[in-house]
């Protein structure tokens, strides 16, 4: 039977295949790092090991090379439009924080870090990794991804910090290509 398959399928055949599944679990690596990077980023900033000023500024210079990157998509009248909704976002977000912080203070950390741990998973099965599918909503991967980092947040030492990691969270699972 697997000689008949592969009669059946000529070698350049095989060559499409395989770089079409190089290509696709690529997709699926990125998310799956993407999420590991944003653990051991909550990580660092749980045990004091990173100043949320430097992820600040970190994520700043990211959000300026994407939009370097991207600056052939976007025209100006975009731009205006992106830049407005960044500053309605970090205004908001600074000030929602101190709630966010205090969100989840009434639950125990285990039961965080495990439904944090359960809605990083789920986000990765809904993630749009382009397959056409019914089971794929990109609203509500990142709804749910964002859910679990305002989770994680809220166990970290202050608002500020709350602030830091859900901004880190956006750039992530948001405006990461």
């Amino acid at each position: 039977m697997n000689s008949t398959i592969q009669r059946t399928i000529s070698p350049s055949s095989y060559r499409q295949i395989y770089w079409s599944t190089v290509a696709e679990s690529g997709l699926i690596t990125q998310q799956v790092s993407l999420v590991i990077l944003f653990i051991i980023l909550f990580i660092h900033l749980d045990h004091d090991n990173l100043q949320p000023r430097t992820i600040l500024i970190v994520n700043a210079l990211i959000g300026i090379s994407g939009l370097f990157l991207y600056r052939r998509h976007i025209n100006l009248k975009l731009l205006q439009e992106n830049i407005k909704t960044l500053l309605i976002f970090l205004l908001f977000g600074s000030m929602v924080s101190p709630v966010l912080f205090t969100l989840t203070k009434t639950i125990s950390t285990d039961t965080i870090y495990a439904m944090s741990t359960l809605m990083m998973l789920t986000h990765l099965v809904f993630y749009d990794y382009g397959a056409e599918t019914e089971m794929v909503q990109k609203a509500l991967s990142f709804s749910i991804a964002l859910f679990s980092s305002v989770c994680l947040a809220s166990r970290l030492s202050t608002s500020f910090h709350t602030f830091c990691l859900v901004t880190s969270a956006v750039l992530v699972f948001a405006l990461w290509p």
